[in-house]
């Protein structure tokens, strides 16, 4: 089914994980609202400005397969707010880069968070609040000494691991 101008529902609800485990991932109305709003508002201009496919990583996660990845207890994935992004040409703070100078035009910010999650490979998260105020924060996620360490900004430079 499609959600917007680019996506369709079934890129935010397919999981490998999921497969593995034998579990079908069903997105409910209120995460499928979400979602639509979530491509059409953030993925879409996206796409558009970087003029190649985008591929979803990770979309909607119910509290089951969170939990079984490891995700945070707040993610935004658990209520259809938020998705893993990759461009496959652009590295991911390429993607970053442009992400935030288009979701940050005259008509936004309709970002909650933008993280260039373990550059220079990795993926781009790009999320939105649930409700309230979008923060338009940009983090950058290294792994430092076993944990992963969130720091603000765009952070393309730093050693992981270390």
């Amino acid at each position: 089914m499609l959600i917007s101008k680019w996506f369709h529902l079934e890129e935010f609800t397919t999981s490998e994980v999921a497969a593995r485990a034998g579990r079908e991932i069903i997105a409910p109305p209120d995460v499928l609202a979400s979602l639509t709003r979530l491509a059409n508002q953030c993925l879409d201009p996206i796409r558009d400005a970087v003029g190649m496919p985008m591929h979803v990583t990770s979309g909607y996660r119910p509290d089951w397969l969170n939990a079984m990845i490891g995700g945070v207890a707040n993610s935004a994935h658990q209520w259809g707010g938020a998705a893993d992004v990759i461009v496959p040409g652009m590295t991911n703070v390429e993607l970053a880069r442009k992400a935030l100078e288009v979701l940050t035009g005259p008509a936004f910010p309709i970002f909650d968070q933008i993280i260039l999650e373990f550059p220079p490979g990795g993926w781009v998260h790009i999320g939105q609040s649930q409700a309230g105020m979008q923060r338009a924060q940009s983090l950058t996620a290294l792994h430092v000494a076993g944990a992963t360490r969130y720091y603000s900004g765009f952070l393309e430079h730093i050693e992981q691991g270390a």
